[in-house]
């Protein structure tokens, strides 16, 4: 049953790393993961989760406070999580991963 799973799990992020990239995750298969995630449990919010990564990259990339990047960015996910409460508990998670692995990412 579990490597049935896996295996779903892994064929669908496979098949989203060959649609269009999505900006949250650092490469092909964090980002198809993530796009799984957001697209089962934040139904009808891909644009917007992707908008929150998509600024936050770009606030990286422009060497602002990694600080202020990190809360910036949980400020837009719970805000594009907002009265779904799984989608909520998601965007948790892509919060404290921000915060807590970003600074390997961060070049400020």
């Amino acid at each position: 049953m579990n490597s049935t799973l896996l295996a779903i799990l892994v064929s669908l992020s496979l098949v989203t790393m060959i649609s269009a990239r999505f900006s949250c995750g650092h490469d092909p298969i964090q980002s198809g993961f993530a796009e799984l995630l957001v697209k089962n449990d934040c139904k009808g919010r891909l644009n917007k989760v992707d908008t929150c990564c998509a600024q936050h990259t770009a606030c990286y990339a422009k060497k602002t406070p990694r600080n202020v990047c990190d809360e910036a960015f949980c400020k837009c996910a719970k805000n594009a999580a907002k009265n779904l409460p799984l989608c909520n508990f998601q965007m948790d998670n892509f919060c404290n991963t921000a915060k807590s692995f970003g600074g390997f990412h961060f070049k400020g």
